[in-house]
C-alpha cells in the first residue's frame, strides 16, 4: 500500500482469505471523520431486567435519545471547524517542516460552497430494526443525517429466552443457564432464530466492512452485545475479551481514525 490508498499493488492473490484482505486494503482510508457507537436509551425491559424482546423506550430513554441528538449535533459542527482550521493551516506543495502533509484525496472528498470552503461531511445515523433503537434516533432532523435501518445492528437472539429474566431462565433451564455462563462467546439460545456471540460477530462483518469504507460520519445506535463486538473490533481486542466488555446504557463511544491507531473517547451524556 502506498500513500495510504493512492496505489495498491497486489500479486498471486489465491483463496476466500486473501481475496476478503485484498478488498479491505482497497476500501482502506485515513480521511477525517467520526465513528460513535452507541447502545439505545434505557427501554421499558431494561427497567423490568428481561433480555431480547421488542420494547419502547422508557421515559429515560427518550431523555438520552433526546440529549444524544444535542449532543452529536454540537460535536458535528465542532468537528467541521476543527477541519476548516487544519485545511486552512495545510499547503499544496507541503512546505518544509509539515508534520501532516495535506492529501488532495481528502481535500477532494468534500464538497465546497461558494467562498471554496469545505461543506460539512455527511452524517449517517444507522439503527437496528427493534423499536428501542429506532425510537432513540428519533431526534435527529432527517433533513440533516442520512438515517438507515439494519436488521444486522440488532441485538443477539435469545431464543426460547427472548423477554425473560435471567433469573427466571435460571429457574427454567438451570443446565443452560450454567453453560452459558460457562462459555458466553460460544454458547447458543435454544430454540427458533436463537444466536451466539459468534453468531452475532458474522453477522456484523458486512457493517465493518461497510463502516471501515466510507467517508463519512456515522452514528450506530445498537445493543449490547453488538456494542461490545464493534467495539473490541476497532480497539483490536481479543474476540475472548467481547462478552466480558462493559458497554453500559447512556454512553457514548466516539473513535476517530488517525494515522496509527483509533482515538477513542468514552462519555455518558443525558
Amino acid at each position: 500500500m502506498i500513500d495510504v490508498g493512492r496505489k495498491i499493488v497486489s500479486h498471486q492473490i489465491r483463496g476466500f482469505l486473501a481475496a476478503q484482505t485484498v478488498y479491505f486494503l482497497l476500501n482502506f482510508h485515513l480521511s477525517p471523520r467520526q465513528i460513535w457507537i452507541t447502545r439505545h436509551g434505557e427501554s421499558e425491559d431494561n427497567v423490568a431486567g428481561k433480555i431480547g424482546g421488542d420494547a419502547s423506550l422508557s421515559p429515560e430513554g427518550r431523555r438520552y435519545a433526546k440529549a444524544l441528538a444535542s449532543f452529536v449535533s454540537f460535536q458535528k459542527k465542532h468537528f467541521h471547524e476543527r477541519l476548516l482550521q487544519k485545511l486552512s493551516a495545510s499547503h499544496l506543495p507541503p512546505h518544509m517542516g509539515d508534520t501532516t502533509p495535506p492529501n488532495p484525496q481528502y481535500r477532494n472528498a468534500y464538497q465546497e460552497d461558494d467562498q471554496g470552503q469545505p461543506l460539512e461531511k455527511n452524517f449517517c445515523v444507522w439503527t437496528s430494526m427493534l423499536k428501542r433503537s429506532i425510537e432513540t434516533a428519533e431526534y435527529f432532523d432527517e433533513e440533516e443525517y442520512d438515517i438507515k435501518q439494519m436488521r444486522m445492528l440488532n441485538e443477539l437472539n435469545a431464543g426460547n429466552a427472548e423477554g425473560l429474566t435471567y433469573d427466571e431462565i435460571r429457574a427454567q433451564w438451570p443446565d443452560q443457564y450454567a453453560e452459558r455462563k460457562k462459555d458466553k462467546l460460544r454458547y447458543r439460545y435454544p430454540g427458533a432464530g436463537g444466536e451466539s456471540y459468534l453468531d452475532v460477530i458474522n453477522r456484523l462483518r458486512a457493517v465493518i466492512v461497510e463502516v471501515e469504507r466510507m467517508q463519512d460520519h456515522v452514528l450506530l445506535v445498537a445493543h449490547r452485545v453488538v456494542a461490545r463486538v464493534l467495539l473490541a473490533y476497532f480497539l483490536g481486542l481479543r474476540r475472548e475479551d467481547v462478552a466480558s466488555l462493559d458497554v453500559p446504557l447512556g454512553t457514548l463511544y466516539m473513535l476517530e481514525p488517525v494515522t496509527a491507531s483509533f482515538l477513542v473517547i468514552d462519555r455518558p451524556i443525558g
